[in-house]
């Protein structure tokens, strides 16, 4: 719920809508957001949700694995969409903004030599 609270937030503020108040941080929307707290920590009480379960950091060593092994890499059409799919989640999927801040120009393309890697 608070992800769609914050994706709304993000949808008014940016480009067209460019809403002057904020959904999640502006006083007139407080209630709201205090209500939508109690709600979430009820359902959790009643267990009817479930906190989230953080996955570890994909290791340098296992990314060059993956390249070794031609799971991903520009080598075979197979390892060629595994790698687009690869980037795109790391970088645009749940959480991706976090990733993109770290994201350095040309991430994910393949160099000219096809030698790249992350």
């Amino acid at each position: 719920m608070k992800a769609i609270r914050s994706g709304l937030d993000r949808f008014l503020s940016g480009s067209p809508q460019r809403k002057p108040f904020s959904i999640i941080r502006d006083r007139e929307f407080k209630p709201a957001n205090e209500a939508l707290d109690a709600s979430l920590k009820d359902l959790a009480r009643q267990g009817l949700t479930s906190p989230t379960k953080h996955k570890r950091l994909i290791s340098k060593e296992d990314l060059e694995a993956l390249y070794a092994a031609n799971q991903l890499g520009l080598d075979t059409p197979e390892s060629l969409v595994n790698t687009a799919w690869f980037y795109t989640v790391l970088y645009f999927g749940k959480r991706g903004h976090e990733n993109q801040r770290a994201m350095k120009p040309g991430a994910g393309l393949a160099a000219e030599n096809n030698n790249w890697r992350p």
